[in-house]
């Protein structure tokens, strides 16, 4: 049943980027169906091929990180237990400590058994939000994936991003919804969550308390090392 609604959901996020040229070459470019879902699904392909077990021997160099090792492999292999309780995470960490990475990793595990994920760039949801409202198909598909995506990744929350009132109460809605309805998000930040409390609100930070996993990872900046070992 999980690979039927699997297959529905291509075909209804299909649906939503008729428009879209660039994602539309994309998918005709990609025969294998599990990687045109996460075109569909708007992972960078550059993410692709990355291998947790690389991942986590690089970050278990630091001692600091064995605890946040620990809770992405209970993470990694309980998500259909993830699913039912609606438990996310909240990985954050200085830069190029691999959150966006660990998170992607995660997303495509999930996809892998047939649940539903999408990936989306913070600052892409605030152009969203501030930008696309009036535009009902676009306004569609926000609440599709808001309502119907399985497991929903947010990235790179930062400081510097300005909410208006407006765009402040749609994104709280969506906590709210998805915190209500057992959809987890994983979220990745360089903010703690005392932060992430003051950039988005007390209701907001209490929500992410009662609903995701914290994870930090600290060290230096290993993206050069992850080039060197993709598959």
């Amino acid at each position: 049943m999980k690979k039927d609604v699997f297959n529905s959901n291509y075909f209804t996020m299909c649906d939503y980027i008729y428009t879209n040229e660039q994602i539309i070459n994309q998918l005709k470019g990609e025969e294998d169906f599990f990687n045109r879902n996460l075109i569909l699904a708007r992972i960078p392909k550059k993410y692709w091929k990355y291998q947790w077990d690389h991942i986590s021997s690089d970050l278990g160099m630091n001692d600091y990180n064995h605890e946040g090792i620990t809770v992405i492999n209970h993470y990694l292999d309980n998500i259909p237990l993830m699913k039912e309780q609606g438990r996310g995470l909240f990985i954050y960490g200085g830069h190029g400590t691999s959150k966006t990475t660990t998170a992607i990793i995660i997303l495509r595990k999930i996809m892998r058994l047939y649940y539903t994920g999408y990936y989306l760039h913070f600052h892409e949801l605030l152009d969203f939000v501030m930008n696309s409202w009036n535009d009902e198909l676009k306004k569609s598909f926000w609440e599709y994936i808001v309502q119907k995506i399985d497991f929903l990744v947010l990235d790179d929350i930062a400081r510097n991003f300005k909410m208006q009132e407006r765009e402040s109460l749609i994104i709280d809605k969506l906590f709210v919804y998805r915190s209500n309805n057992n959809l987890p998000t994983i979220l990745t930040t360089n903010l703690n969550t005392d932060d992430i409390g003051s950039l988005l609100g007390e209701s907001i930070l209490s929500l992410f308390k009662e609903n995701v996993d914290e994870v930090q990872f600290i060290g230096e900046d290993v993206r050069g090392k992850k080039c060197q070992k993709k598959k």
